[in-house]
């Protein structure tokens, strides 16, 4: 995942929430293209 990728030398409190945006991120487009 990219998101890994990016942050692998970052704590893993800020890589966690960097994975949960990057979730989030995705499931709200899911939600768009869905809804229209």
């Amino acid at each position: 995942m990219v998101a890994v990728k990016e942050n692998q030398d970052q704590p893993f409190l800020h890589l966690e929430r960097e994975v949960r945006k990057a979730v989030k991120e995705r499931a709200l487009e899911k939600i768009k293209t869905v809804r229209f």
